[in-house]
C-alpha cells in the first residue's frame, strides 16, 4: 500500500492550535478541531497523524510559531532544515 502524504495546517495563536488536514489526492481539507498549545499536546498529534515522514506541516512563522518550529526540528524530527525554506515573500 502507497503511502499517504498528509498536508496539515496549524493555526498558531498563544493558548490554541486549530488543526486542518489534507490527503494527497483529496480536493477538500478537513478541519480536525483546537488542541492546547502545549508540547504535549502537539506531540499527541503529530503521533495521531501517522508516520512523520509522510507529514507535510505548515503554520505560521510568527511569534507563537517560533517555539513549534524549535519543537518540530529539535524534539520532534517531523522534517529536515534542509526542507524548510529561509525565502522571503
Amino acid at each position: 500500500m502507497k503511502d499517504i502524504i498528509k498536508y496539515v495546517g496549524l493555526d498558531v495563536s498563544k493558548e490554541k492550535i486549530a488543526i486542518a488536514i489534507a490527503d494527497e489526492g483529496r480536493d477538500e481539507p478537513r478541519y480536525l478541531g483546537l488542541i492546547s498549545n502545549t508540547t504535549e499536546s502537539v506531540r499527541k498529534l503529530v503521533k495521531k497523524l501517522g508516520e512523520k515522514e509522510n507529514l507535510r506541516i505548515c503554520y505560521e512563522a510568527g511569534p507563537t510559531g517560533y517555539s513549534l518550529y524549535r519543537l518540530f526540528i529539535h524534539k520532534l524530527h517531523v522534517f529536515n532544515r534542509s526542507h524548510v525554506s529561509n525565502t522571503k515573500i
